[in-house]
């Protein structure tokens, strides 16, 4: 691979800081701090590597800086993921780290202890009794973390109950497309759980559906949503996820979770269009839960299911908050540094 020059460099990384400015302003990080720390990280060899279907053996400085211009959506699709590199560096020593309205448990021991608890008890339910809406990631009948961790839902729905004793708690989800979604719902700790805690189990894939349009653009009938009418008559939505590579979108998190929330047919309508990620943002940005744990104890790699070839691994902890995208690209720098 050729060598770029300073001026070729320094285009790369005017391109990814224009990019990136929001995120860094709410971080409050300093340009050229940050600049010196992808210098360090290594992280234009990484987006020339990243863009491998160019031989670049055969360019000259400007046209490698072309080529990578000219894919400007491929070169920053990642670069929220290097964003915390900074953010991160000065929390090493700690066990749990705040950024913003962010957290991270690094306890990443498979059984749960009052070390995991903590994300939990920072859950902000309020004392109305009402109905709470709990969405985990039930997307087959196989085990943690291709699906939630069970013991670690029992906690939840513990906490919950002891908060709102009177209140209604529903644990709903809707699995993949390719299972039997009674079967994952009929899973004996699944139904233990609803049992012990008075919870009420909802498949979402057999709800009733209605048209859900956007505000902004009432009149477009193609940008609307077709989501269960459930989801309408909740009070609070607590979203917990899990981390794993996906084949659709690079990765599933916190912000992936929300894409059960919209009608079978149609995610696999945007499955057959090649836009998930897109529709992926589109069903957070308007369906966005109140509060939500990423639980990356283990993660799924190579694939998001066993069946299309994942695997599990050791992961980094667990990481809480209200804003989703934080949360995937916290978690995700952590498992950079981790693996």
């Amino acid at each position: 691979m050729i060598k770029l020059g300073s001026s070729q460099r320094f285009g790369l990384m005017t391109l990814a800081l224009t990019e990136a400015q929001k995120t860094l302003s709410e971080y409050g990080i300093l340009l050229d701090r940050f600049t010196r720390t992808l210098e360090r990280e290594g992280f234009i060899e990484k987006i020339i590597a990243r863009l491998s279907n160019y031989n670049y053996e055969d360019l000259s400085p400007q046209g490698t800086l072309d080529a990578l211009l000219s894919q400007k959506e491929k070169y920053v699709s990642g670069f929220g993921e290097l964003v915390s590199v900074y953010t991160l560096s000065e929390a090493e020593e700690l066990s749990v780290a705040t950024r913003g309205n962010l957290k991270y448990v690094s306890n990443t021991d498979p059984p749960i202890t009052l070390g995991h608890t903590e994300c939990i008890e920072e859950i902000p339910i309020p004392h109305f009794n009402g109905r709470i809406m709990i969405k985990p990631n039930l997307v087959s009948t196989y085990d943690y973390p291709e699906t939630t961790d069970k013991e670690f839902l029992k906690y939840v729905v513990k906490f919950i109950r002891e908060d709102n004793p009177e209140g209604e708690i529903v644990i709903a989800d809707g699995p993949s497309l390719f299972f039997n979604s009674d079967l994952v719902f009929q899973d004996s700790r699944l139904r233990e759980i609803a049992e012990r805690y008075n919870a009420t189990l909802l498949n979402l894939n057999k709800s009733r559906f209605v048209r859900y349009g956007d505000q902004k653009d009432c009149d477009n009938n193609k940008n609307d949503l077709f989501v269960p009418e459930d989801i309408f008559e909740i009070d609070f939505l607590l979203n917990v996820a899990n981390l794993k590579e996906h084949n659709s979108t690079r990765f599933s998190g916190a912000v992936k979770n929300h894409f059960a929330l919209i009608a079978p047919f149609q995610r696999l309508r945007f499955h057959r269009q090649n836009i998930v990620p897109t529709a992926v943002n589109v069903v957070y940005s308007r369906l966005s839960a109140n509060f939500t744990i990423l639980d990356a104890r283990q993660v799924m790699l190579g694939a998001q299911q066993k069946l299309y070839g994942g695997y599990p691994t050791k992961g980094v902890g667990i990481f809480y908050g209200t804003d989703c995208n934080k949360i995937d690209v916290v978690a995700l720098e952590r498992m950079r540094h981790g693996l």
